[in-house]
């Protein structure tokens, strides 16, 4: 299986890792080098899905992890305690519009929607796909980033 991200913006928030890929032949969504300080390693808002492992850590200490979303890898987490249920980190089956064919956009049912973090510094202003990064999607009239690197924008209904 094969990896690739999406984007990115500083260390490593906003970003989409997909398996079944393009670009390179790892097998492992995160790979964390534990000597390298906690606090230089912050990833946030990060959508990870399939491969072998999701997150790795190597030689020492867990990364800051805060606001991510891991599913469908063969093992979620290893070379560290599994943060999913921690610091707003999930595990759940994220409905993506078609990832197969490489549609990583979210749907509507998306448990990805408005559940990241606006800490660790400024947002961007817009998402992979151009939209505007921090929407209300889901309707609570609060408008929160999601994880991941598209922003979700619920249809606008008109009525007569």
């Amino acid at each position: 299986m094969r990896w690739w991200f999406v984007t990115g913006l500083g260390l490593l928030p906003w970003i989409t890792f997909s398996c079944g890929g393009r670009s390179s032949n790892n097998r492992t969504g995160i790979y964390v080098d534990g000597r390298v300080p906690s606090t230089t390693q912050v990833y946030r808002n990060n959508l990870i899905i399939g491969g072998e492992v999701g997150l790795k850590v190597m030689f020492g200490s867990a990364p800051t992890w805060v606001n991510n979303l891991i599913f469908g890898s063969t093992v979620l987490v290893d070379g560290t305690a599994d943060p999913t249920g921690q610091n707003g980190n999930l595990s759940a089956a994220p409905q993506l519009a078609n990832a197969d064919g490489g549609d990583y956009r979210l749907t509507a049912a998306s448990p990805a929607i408005d559940a990241g973090t606006h800490a660790f510094g400024a947002l961007p202003q817009y998402d992979q796909q151009g939209g505007a990064r921090v929407v209300d999607g889901n309707g609570d009239h609060v408008a929160t980033v999601d994880i991941g690197a598209y922003e979700y924008a619920a249809p606008i209904v008109c009525t007569p």
